[in-house]
């Protein structure tokens, strides 16, 4: 498992509705955890085939922020980690603001809302 340091921020335990687009495919979710630097996504029709790579470089759909270039850095039938790569100065200001309000309304852990 990755450190805070490694990660390079804080994740924080949210429920947020995302999706990840793979190839014109959208793969709808939820996020479990989310920071200024990646995110790990748990898909709503788990177990699928179509589920992108490791490497593999994909959009983060997340309402309220935009669209988030983001690579594969972890995958399982469940869940899909991303790292996000170079956000344009815009999409990182409303990140940002995002995880802001999230704080206040975030739950401890992923079973605080599973």
């Amino acid at each position: 498992m990755s450190t805070e340091s490694e990660r390079g921020s804080q994740r924080l335990p949210v429920k947020v509705r995302a999706a990840i687009v793979d190839a014109g495919e959208q793969r709808p979710g939820h996020l479990s955890d989310l920071s200024g630097s990646g995110c790990q996504l748990r898909f709503e029709q788990p177990g699928s085939a179509d589920s992108p790579a490791i490497g593999t470089v994909v959009t983060l759909v997340l309402p309220g922020v935009g669209d988030l270039p983001a690579e594969v850095i972890g995958l399982t039938a469940v869940f899909v980690r991303l790292r996000f790569g170079s956000l344009p100065a815009d999409v990182t200001t409303r990140l940002t603001t995002f995880l802001g309000d999230l704080k206040a309304t975030t739950f401890d852990t992923y079973e605080d809302w599973h």
